[in-house]
């Protein structure tokens, strides 16, 4: 949890501690990507989306290759411009996702972790019109 010893394995996990004392994996260390020249670490991203009420899961990632931009995965029944709005209370501009898109649940594979190849062929559709900026 932070307190690295000469000698000791530190995993690449990242987690918190929860109100009972557990432990909640929130992500991976080293999932940091550049947008518009800042670094932006997905896992940070992904569970402040969780943090949101009524956010049972969330996924974040980079699409587009010559201007990458940030795309979230929620299993939520909330509206996406709703969590943006909320989200912008609590991160940088710059850090919230451009691409929104809402399923029921994230797909998981046969052990049991996200399916990140099936969220990244998500990635692909049209996102959710209520969570695109508007042009001004």
């Amino acid at each position: 949890l932070g307190n690295r010893q000469p000698g000791v394995w530190s995993p690449p996990d990242r987690v918190e501690r929860d109100a009972r004392g557990g432990l909640t994996l929130i992500g991976r260390r080293g999932a940091t990507v550049k947008i518009a020249g800042r670094r932006v670490n997905l896992a940070e991203i992904a569970a402040r989306l969780r943090r949101l009420a009524g956010v049972r899961d969330a996924w974040v990632a980079t699409t587009g290759s010559a201007e990458p931009l940030l795309a979230a995965v929620l299993a939520t029944e909330r509206s996406p411009a709703d969590l943006r709005a909320e989200l912008q209370a609590d991160v940088a501009a710059w850090k919230i996702p451009k691409r929104w898109f809402v399923v029921p649940e994230l797909p998981l594979t046969a052990r049991g972790k996200i399916d990140t190849a099936a969220l990244r062929a998500r990635l692909v559709e049209p996102p959710d019109r209520s969570a695109t900026p508007k042009s001004k």
